[in-house]
């Protein structure tokens, strides 16, 4: 250390550069006072092909983020409707086909129908009983199923279709059903 010397603080505050270039200068250009130094920047505009450029990758992110938004938002929305487990779609599906199969039988043996026979015994129903049940959930779902399904796939086909983050932002938020 040299007598008589003191350190002086670097302060380096980058400015702000919306859609400008922002480029720091070499230390030979940063500025010295009596309390600190300072560094230098230059910003400059960007050239147009840059900028455009830009603009068309922040555009496909925000859809491609836009998208994932919709479709998590659809599955929260379903969750509120029906059980969301490993295996209960496939078993809703299931149980649906059987009702509506068991109506359509002028002779239901209950053997044809696993699903709605093990939920009569278990469930002290008899199998009529279940499977006017399981049909009227089933029809109920579809309707509520469907309705959720057309809002989520007409908002992906806006966000495919925008031309610009402010209408990717516009899409939102989506008028899902209500429970």
């Amino acid at each position: 250390m040299c007598p008589g010397w003191r350190a002086l603080p670097i302060v380096d505050e980058r400015p702000v550069g919306d859609g400008k270039r922002v480029e720091r200068l070499p230390e030979s250009e940063w500025v010295m006072t009596a309390d600190a130094v300072m560094v230098a920047y230059r910003v400059t505009d960007k050239p147009p092909e840059e900028v455009a450029e830009e603009s068309a990758t922040a555009l496909v992110t925000a859809r491609a983020l836009a998208i994932t938004q919709v479709n998590r938002e659809a599955g929260e929305v379903r969750a509120r409707f029906i059980t969301v487990a490993t295996g209960q779609e496939g078993t809703y599906s299931e149980k649906g086909r059987e009702a509506r199969e068991f109506f359509a039988d002028p002779a239901p043996d209950p053997a044809r129908y696993p699903y709605l026979a093990a939920e009569a015994e278990y469930t002290g129903k008899a199998l009529a009983e279940v499977a006017a049940i399981v049909k009227a959930t089933a029809d109920a779902w579809t309707a509520v199923n469907a309705e959720i399904e057309g809002r989520r796939r007409g908002a992906c086909e806006r966000i495919a279709a925008a031309g610009a983050i402010a209408e990717v932002e516009a899409v939102f938020p989506i008028a899902w059903p209500a429970q």
